[in-house]
């Protein structure tokens, strides 16, 4: 397998606490969810967090594009916070998932509900770290990974 770190890569660095990486040339069965989800534990604790393994609550693609999105553009703790332009947000969103097929693809969350849309309803996390607040959402076709963290501590 061929760990790429796109947290430094793409500048991630300068926007918020956390990490981005992707693995490549790898063969996840995306039919077995339990395969995944011990690829993203493993991945999880190689970064120092800790895994959740069948905790991991499974969304569509439509509601990992809108959290990752958000996640990028607004501060995880203040969310009404803007630590990157829109435009900026939706550029590296591209470049993270480009080569993923929407259609093909298991995506994971430690939240439930998306923070930035459900302020009024609340929103709840299996937390993977010591911080305050923290969210990871991945994606896995058969043969990538894609692992975003964010960290928050206020």
């Amino acid at each position: 397998m061929n760990k790429i770190n796109l947290y430094e890569k793409l500048g991630l660095n300068q926007y918020y606490w956390g990490g981005a990486s992707e693995t490549k040339n790898a063969q996840f069965d995306i039919t077995s969810k339990i395969d995944v989800l011990d690829a993203v534990d493993k991945i999880c604790s190689e970064e120092g967090l800790s895994p959740l393994g069948d905790e991991w609550n499974q969304i569509n693609y439509n509601n990992f594009k809108k959290i990752l999105t958000k996640a990028l553009q607004y501060n995880l703790g203040f969310t009404n916070f803007e630590v990157m332009p829109h435009n900026k947000a939706i550029e590296i969103y591209t470049e993270l998932v480009k080569n993923f097929n929407e259609k093909e693809c298991l995506c994971f969350t430690n939240w439930f509900n998306n923070p930035w849309e459900k302020k009024n309803t609340g929103s709840s996390f299996n937390s993977v770290s010591d911080n305050t607040m923290d969210m990871v959402i991945c994606i896995v076709d058969n043969k990538k990974l894609l692992f975003i963290y964010f960290l928050f501590e206020d």
